[in-house]
């Protein structure tokens, strides 16, 4: 189905949340797509805020009503362990349908696995993986600290010796809308919350697809959005800062969102915005092979609902920032 004025036509599926509301607000200035369904078992009924020239409300659709908007796109925003339920429907009615799923379920699928279309998952981070995204129809969005440390290790994975240990704060934004007690801004006042300090989901992620196994350990901070990632790495090449920064910005260069600077960047820098920082750059002199950097990102954004408009745009041969303002 492809609506008036030749825009693709989109559902989200599962957007009530943080992520939901940034991915609407996104996809509703899109000069290219038109969102005809919003889906939130929660909010069925409400009016969508985010749209305010027409009248668009959540409703509460299945897997067969999902597929049966026979929509170009859909956004799944959903819990873990729920895609594979909605795909089998979409594979039925409209199999050549753009599907970004935001949760973990596609994340570690090899490129030799294929859904009963004949897809496989492309994992979708766009500045390391872009060439499979433009002749995708299947994209598993990456997770937001993920996203972050794999920008963080990938100028240097050629020369990565044993396990980059990383040290992750995120707002408590990252822990959802659904109450619990990592959001709980009584509990987080004037509190720091570790947790899931080994085997957490980013750290198989981060593992499989920087090439290296890691050390992750998350936390939970008291402001709402943002995260940072601190990152020490063992290196086979010995750097000084000047020269990790000169390869950083050379790594980078050309890439819009994903900005090099000397000094640590903080959380407060790239709240609300789209890319990510990196910097910070310092070695240990006594080898000059330590090497720890800071990468920071918008959770929301560039961690979730930017980069599956990023993947969006590139699987539909658009330019990647379309809808985007870099900012």
């Amino acid at each position: 189905m492809s609506s008036i004025k030749n825009k693709k036509s989109v559902a989200i599926i599962g957007a009530r949340g943080y992520v939901g509301s940034e991915l609407i607000t996104l996809l509703y200035a899109h000069p290219k797509v038109e969102i005809i369904a919003v889906s939130s078992r929660s909010a069925a009924g409400q009016r969508v805020a985010e749209i305010t020239d027409k009248e668009l409300y959540f409703t509460n659709l299945d897997p067969i009503e999902t597929a049966s908007l026979n929509a170009d796109i859909v956004f799944l925003a959903l819990p873990n362990n729920l895609c594979d339920s909605y795909m089998q429907e979409i594979n039925k009615v409209k199999p050549d349908c753009l599907v970004i799923d935001l949760s973990f379920d596609n994340r570690l699928k090899e490129s030799s696995e294929v859904d009963n279309a004949g897809y496989n998952w492309v994992y979708g981070l766009a500045e390391l993986n872009n060439s499979s995204i433009s002749s995708a129809r299947r994209i598993a969005n990456p997770g937001c600290y993920t996203t972050a440390a794999q920008l963080a290790l990938y100028p240097l994975k050629q020369f990565i010796t044993g396990k980059p240990n990383i040290f992750g704060v995120s707002g408590y934004s990252g822990a959802g809308s659904t109450p619990n007690e990592k959001n709980d801004t009584k509990h987080l006042k004037d509190n720091f919350l570790p947790y899931s300090l080994a085997n957490h989901l980013h750290e198989s992620e981060i593992s499989k697809h920087s090439g290296h196994q890691v050390n992750f350990m998350p936390h939970v901070a008291p402001h709402f959005r943002g995260l940072s990632v601190t990152v020490n790495i063992e290196s086979s090449k010995s750097f000084n800062e000047q020269l990790l920064l000169e390869h950083f910005s050379d790594e980078y260069k050309g890439q819009s969102l994903v900005h090099v600077q000397k000094n640590i960047p903080t959380v407060k820098e790239i709240a609300g915005k789209h890319g990510v920082i990196i910097g910070g750059f310092s070695v240990d002199k006594r080898t000059g092979k330590n090497i720890r950097l800071v990468c920071v990102i918008d959770n929301l954004l560039k961690g979730a609902a930017t980069q599956a408009v990023q993947n969006m745009n590139i699987a539909l041969g658009l330019n990647s920032l379309t809808a985007i303002d870099n900012k």
